[in-house]
């Protein structure tokens, strides 16, 4: 992979399972796993619920299994791989002395039989003595891969894993060298995935999406080893448990500011913070450049081009604000620290100074935290979900196959958050499927749910004919919820991952809604889902004579725009503030809802009757010609723009929201 085709990762593609889906640490994987438990040599297969995450407080089968521990049967493989690899180093054999120790002691081992049809030994908990002390005495630390990539081979005989990413890496460091990295990869379709221990270090590109480390670890010679091929680190995700410490590196200069890279990141910069939009280059150049301080150290590029890099921290700060205000104080005093050496140095010209974007990106990073720190401090905040949901398995018809709704990533998402952050949010679940909620179901959602939100509710939300999302969310908007909104409503499908690409935009937006650090009262409608649509091109969503009638009816207007004036995106998955909802009054909802939960939204549409084919009823026609609509509702212009287009938007969110084609096209591979 090409450095700059890597570096798009850094920014746009890759998910952030260090700053979110760690945060789960502690608690029991998604069940919906196929686990097995081995007691006494035989193997008793356990399925926890298939649509739904697991909580803390649950007594399933599966958290039970979760909880058990290992058998010695682990430990005697242990023992098996550790013999029959070369001799270990004191340190190994000090580490698998601590692993043994600790695996003796346990009565049950699982195991989880993936989709793949591999199986993996789960360590759900850390060794004792793992966390008191450490498992290796080498000096080792851990550098992301850059991109979708995998590593082959498993680390040692034993295929094992791990649920979350600490746990893994105690484990990787207590093989010693039979562990080289660990890979985070799928399990079973639509639940959690596991870091799994793996013995090569040479990356593979992988088109699944898998996440990988290297462990990198000091040598007697006083070099950093694991890698046989030098592989592509991913940047700005430097490792959490780094002491911050970096070798002594030259004074800051600006030596290589003349460099390309670094030119043209200043044109870029310069570009963004004229216009408050994002460039392809924007991204390419900075992600690079990020790379390159995760693996060097920020020192090593302040000796390069000292004013480029303190450009990449500011710009690098407003990124994180909005998500994570730990990491923008980390970045600020690396930022603070760097310019102070660089103009103690005295090394670089005025005119060099000059030529950066420096003060435009202080002024606007500093502004922004301080609008986000307000946010964090003022309790503001409270979301809710609304889900359009099937809970019972289906099939559209014409040979398509039955699909089932589940809910276990809203678990995984709001899990991300403390205790207090339980009380700001609720969630509204808009049954669309059969005639009645079913107890059983509503009783597992709400289980699962409701150590997360302090309000879960299951209702049945009835049409003549289908409407599927668009009756879901206007009765949550002409019901009684329209008289307490929250401060931010995700109106979502239950199946949003496979409409909002890459999904770390849902985590990152939820995330800075709900801290308060997003300011409600400026922040416009925006859609989440990855595919944007111009009418005056797309097939399937206009329809010359039954979108005009449709238009008319909804907006009460004599005439309806030409389809080359709407523009959208996909798929109806979308964040509103409130004041942005209370545009309409109530009974314009309430109308809204009445027409297309009625036949009539079908029968008036075409010229052809009161007939409705099986093309259109599959379709939900008129649902899906109103589908690029919604941002019309709720105050935008007829085109809406895109996403990383839209200067109302924060920096995070317009990067992660480059489409991926114009990426190819930037780097000379357009389709």
């Amino acid at each position: 992979m090409d450095v700059l085709q890597a570096s798009l990762y850094t920014l746009c593609c890759s998910a952030p399972w260090s700053k979110t889906r760690l945060k789960m640490k502690g608690r029991t994987p998604t069940p919906g796993w196929n686990i097995a438990t081995r007691v006494g040599g035989k193997m008793a297969r356990t399925l926890g619920p298939s649509r739904l995450g697991a909580s803390p407080s649950s007594s399933s089968a599966a958290s039970t299994v979760f909880a058990a521990s290992r058998s010695r049967a682990a430990a005697s493989r242990t023992s098996s791989v550790v013999s029959s690899s070369p001799p270990p180093s004191a340190a190994e054999a000090a580490a698998a002395a601590v692993q043994g120790r600790e695996e003796a002691a346990v009565e049950e081992e699982v195991v989880i039989e993936c989709d793949s049809g591999e199986r993996f030994l789960l360590f759900a908990e850390v060794a004792k003595e793992e966390a008191r002390s450490g498992a290796t005495t080498e000096a080792c630390r851990w550098a992301p891969v850059e991109g979708a990539t995998f590593l082959p081979g498993h680390a040692g005989e034993a295929a094992t894993a791990a649920t979350t990413l600490p746990i893994a890496r105690s484990r990787c460091d207590a093989l010693g060298s039979l562990c080289a990295g660990i890979t985070l990869q799928p399990c079973r379709a639509g639940q959690s995935p596991l870091y799994t221990l793996r013995g090569g270090s040479s990356p593979y590109s992988s088109p699944q999406g898998e996440v990988s480390w290297l462990k990198l670890c000091q040598r007697s010679g006083g070099n950093l080893e694991a890698v046989e091929d030098e592989g592509l680190w991913r940047a700005g995700d430097e490792d959490e448990g780094d002491d911050g410490h970096e070798e002594a590196a030259d004074p800051p200069s600006a030596e290589a500011c003349g460099e390309e890279r670094f030119a043209r990141l200043r044109s870029a910069a310069a570009d963004y913070y004229s216009s408050g939009v994002v460039s392809v280059q924007l991204l390419l150049w900075l992600g690079d450049i990020l790379r390159e301080a995760a693996y060097h150290g920020w020192q090593t590029l302040l000796a390069r081009c000292a004013p480029g890099t303190l450009q990449v921290l500011l710009l690098r700060m407003e990124e994180r604000v909005f998500v994570s205000s730990e990491e923008y104080s980390s970045l600020e005093a690396t930022y603070l620290r760097g310019l102070h050496d660089a103009l103690a140095a005295g090394a670089v010209s005025s005119a060099e100074w000059s030529a950066w974007q420096l003060k435009a990106g202080w002024s606007q990073a500093s502004s922004l935290q301080r609008s986000a720190a307000q946010g964090l401090a003022s309790g503001r905040g409270s979301v809710d979900f609304v889900l359009c949901f099937c809970g019972v398995s289906r099939s559209p018809g014409g040979g398509y196959p039955d699909v089932e709704d589940g809910l276990g990533w809203l678990v995984q998402l709001l899990a991300s958050g403390s205790e207090a952050l339980r009380s700001k949010t609720r969630v509204f679940v808009k049954e669309k499927c059969g005639e009645v909620v079913d107890p059983g179901l509503a009783a597992a959602l709400k289980e699962a749910l409701l150590p997360f939100a302090h309000v879960v509710e299951v209702d049945h939300v009835e049409d003549q004919l289908r409407a599927d999302d668009a009756t879901a969310y206007l009765a949550h908007l002409s019901g009684k919820q329209s008289d307490d909104l929250a401060d931010w409503t995700f109106f979502l499908h239950a199946d949003a991952p496979e409409h909002v690409h890459p999904f770390r935009l849902l985590e990152e937006v939820f995330l800075a809604a709900r801290s308060g650090a997003l300011d409600a009262d400026s922040f416009p409608f925006m859609y989440l889902s990855h595919n944007f649509l111009d009418l005056g091109t797309s097939v399937h969503t206009w329809d010359n004579y039954a979108s005009p009638l449709l238009w008319r009816r909804l907006f009460g207007s004599s005439i309806a725009p030409h389809r080359s004036a709407v523009k959208g995106y996909c798929c109806v998955q979308f964040v509103v503030p409130r004041r942005r909802l209370l545009l309409r009054p109530r009974e314009w909802y309430a109308n809204a809802f009445g027409w297309f939960a009625s036949a009539a939204s079908y029968f008036s549409l075409f010229p052809a009757g009161k007939s409705v084919t099986w093309q259109d009823l599959t379709c939900r026609t008129p649902a899906q010609l109103w589908m690029p609509w919604w941002h019309v509702v709720f105050g935008e212009e007829l085109s809406c723009p895109e996403r990383h287009v839209d200067p109302r938007l924060p920096l995070f969110i317009q990067l992660r929201s480059i489409p991926s084609d114009r990426i190819h096209c930037a780097l000379g591979v357009c389709a």
